[in-house]
């Protein structure tokens, strides 16, 4: 049983409650809502970048598998020169994609738009513990959404760092 616990609750970090940015609490203050938003805005970019990543992974290799089977089979019925042709496309492809290798951060994006997401969840949750906590006191906004962003700083400095060290040791040149 605690093996089963132990898998829900890595799929429960894995997979944040998804939030809706669209309707934040009417009493937050702007720049907190500023700040969800852009988190919100960055994850969306890292999603899209991760699908790109997966489209530039696959965009030589299919050609190249295909075309290598494809000579296989050639060659199999006595198809010399589609086969010739077939095998150099083949070759060309892996060629192409060894020397500009590309899509390789997929990961590093999809990593970085869940825990963006997860920043975001924790910080509304925050807002929302306090506010309940202040007990509608509006005075104590202000005071409560610096602290949550002061708090989701050190975050934000670790998923960049984390996508940047990544770029760098592929040597991603954008």
């Amino acid at each position: 049983m605690s093996n089963n616990q132990t898998n829900q609750e890595d799929i429960i970090i894995k997979s944040p409650i998804p939030v809706s940015i669209s309707n934040l609490d009417p009493n937050m203050p702007s720049d907190l809502k500023t700040q969800i938003k852009e988190l919100d805005s960055w994850a969306l970019e890292n999603l899209k970048e991760s699908r790109r990543d997966t489209i530039k992974f696959w965009l030589l290799k299919i050609p190249a598998i295909l075309a290598s089977a494809s000579a296989g089979i050639s060659a199999y019925y006595g198809w010399d020169v589609i086969a010739l042709v077939l095998g150099a496309v083949g070759s060309i492809c892996v060629l192409i994609d060894g020397i500009y290798p590309s899509g390789m951060l997929r990961n590093v994006h999809v990593r970085a738009y869940y825990d963006i997401k997860s920043l975001e969840q924790t910080m509304i949750a925050d807002w929302r513990i306090g506010r309940l906590n202040n007990k509608g006191k509006s005075d104590s906004y202000n005071e409560l959404a610096v602290k949550i962003l002061k708090g989701s700083q050190d975050r934000i400095k670790e998923i960049t760092t984390f996508i940047k060290d990544a770029e760098a040791a592929l040597d991603i040149r954008k």
